[in-house]
């Protein structure tokens, strides 16, 4: 996730790559695999795994979207 992300902010010519990614990443690249219901982990589940991590990297995509576009408002506001 914290490469993935690096990645999309240099592309988007961000220029505080490091410290955003130390913000939202402090403990680095780590992930823990979603639990369903009843606490079981999805882990014996590659699909669903898959899935849940496409929909975490989705929802941190928007995140860093709207944080991008929040600091560049900041810059020219």
């Amino acid at each position: 996730m914290r490469k993935v992300s690096e990645m999309l902010l240099r592309e988007l010519g961000e220029e505080n790559i490091d410290q955003m990614l130390d913000e939202w990443f402090p403990d680095g690249e780590t992930w823990e695999f979603p639990k369903r219901e009843g606490g079981e982990e999805d882990g014996d589940d590659p699909l669903a795994v898959s899935n849940n991590m496409v929909a975490e990297s989705i929802s941190q995509l928007k995140e860093a979207a709207r944080y991008v576009d929040q600091q560049g408002n900041h810059k020219t506001g």
